[in-house]
């Protein structure tokens, strides 16, 4: 017994060492494997963080005037998607891209619509005071007919409300032009 148990320590003496070696090349490779795993795990977040940050451009053009939705839209079309950028991402981000601008040139239409609309209902309401003042510019000259210095009152009350009517609509007019 003693013999056996001498023969069994100096075998076990001799494993020993190569297991621990072969323990640790297996712990050394899992350490590779989970590296390259990870690094490969961050690049492909990376990339779909450009990819979500295309498609947010949408939610960020939401309520925006025509003119910066088209700045954004000049801004997606910039994007190059080819794979020597994306790698296997380049058909997903071509995607995002292209979505992404279909979504941005509606509402951009939609804002070119509504603003057109403001504008055209802006200048209804100009018309419509322009009307109403010369109107009570008629009404004002109507009465002060009889009265010499009351009808210089009137025509130059007339003159000045017609003149601020009229300053507004330039105004409006150059804001427009401005894209104010």
């Amino acid at each position: 017994d003693d013999e056996a148990k001498r023969i069994t320590a100096e075998i076990v003496a001799l494993e020993d060492p190569i297991d621990a070696q072969i323990k640790a090349d297996e712990k050394r490779r899992d350490d590779e494997r989970l590296e390259r795993e990870r690094i490969a795990a961050e690049r492909a977040a990376g990339f779909r963080a450009k990819i979500d940050a295309i498609r947010a451009c949408v939610a960020k053009s939401q309520g925006l005037p025509s003119e910066r939705i088209s700045n954004g839209i000049a801004q997606v079309e910039s994007i190059v998607t080819d794979e020597a950028t994306w790698a296997e991402f380049a058909e997903e981000a071509a995607q995002a891209k292209s979505m992404t601008l279909a979504a941005m040139l509606n509402l951009r239409d939609s804002a070119k619509a509504r603003e057109e609309e403001a504008a055209r209902v802006e200048a209804q309401r100009l018309e419509n005071e322009r009307i109403a003042a010369e109107q009570r510019a008629a009404r004002l000259v109507e009465a002060a007919d009889d009265r010499g210095e009351e009808r210089l009152l009137a025509d130059r009350v007339a003159h000045v409300e017609l003149g601020e009517v009229g300053r507004r609509d330039q105004q409006r007019r150059d804001d427009g032009e401005h894209g104010v």
